[in-house]
């Protein structure tokens, strides 16, 4: 908690509070921060790299490997003071904040270490710099939402934007021979694997009915 609570003080953020062993920040309030999408992710980014460096003190003193999961969303919310006359946190509360915590916890179902929705992408303005991995439906909402992890280069990009068109339009023989190539991304593997088990068991119980969309809630 010291060394990610570090680097989220040095590219900006505001840190919310500690969640068991999660940490909770924002960007964009209390002052206004027009880079928000972009320090959000470079600070994701810094975070797994520090976390690289943590896991292997860890290991070298014969202790179980660390892992981190980040999710990020750019939303609307209410920023203040919460609470009541005895006690009260500002904190950043709202749809978008929920969608954030949602997505550091799917990280667990695609293999990934950062999540970015569709939002935050649009906020940080370079296409390029991620993979989009899946469109997701929250639980009460129609339209679906993009999600995407940091793109370690060009070709892993066009690798997964070319998955993605085979995986919506249900055509599953294609889509495994592109998770056959992204599989060879070191980064993207384990996404592979796990994106092959999940058309596996489309295959199975979609009866026809597959839109494309994944229930995020099922996750």
């Amino acid at each position: 908690l010291n060394r990610m609570t570090k680097i989220i003080l040095k590219n900006g953020g505001t840190l919310d509070k500690f969640i068991g062993d999660a940490i909770m920040a924002f960007w964009g309030a209390p002052i206004a921060e027009p880079l928000q999408g972009e320090k959000a992710i470079n600070c994701a980014t810094e975070m797994q790299e520090e976390m690289k460096k943590f896991r292997s003190e860890y290991q070298e003193l014969g202790k179980p490997p660390l892992y981190m999961r980040v999710g990020l969303n750019t939303c609307e919310a209410i920023v203040g003071n919460m609470g009541g006359e005895d006690r009260f946190d500002y904190t950043a509360i709202g749809d978008g904040v929920n969608l954030a915590a949602r997505l550091e916890g799917a990280n667990k179902a695609y293999g990934t270490e950062i999540l970015v929705s569709q939002h935050t992408r649009e906020e940080s303005g370079n296409d390029e710099d991620f993979c989009l991995l899946d469109k997701v439906r929250v639980k009460g909402k129609t339209e679906p939402i993009k999600i995407f992890t940091i793109s370690p280069n060009e070709r892993a990009f066009l690798m997964c934007d070319e998955f993605m068109k085979s995986y919506s339009d249900a055509s599953w023989d294609e889509a495994i021979q592109v998770l056959n190539k992204i599989a060879e991304i070191a980064q993207l593997k384990e996404y592979a694997v796990k994106m092959k088990t999940r058309i596996q068991e489309l295959q199975l119980d979609s009866d026809g009915n597959w839109d494309g969309i994944t229930d995020l809630e099922k996750l």
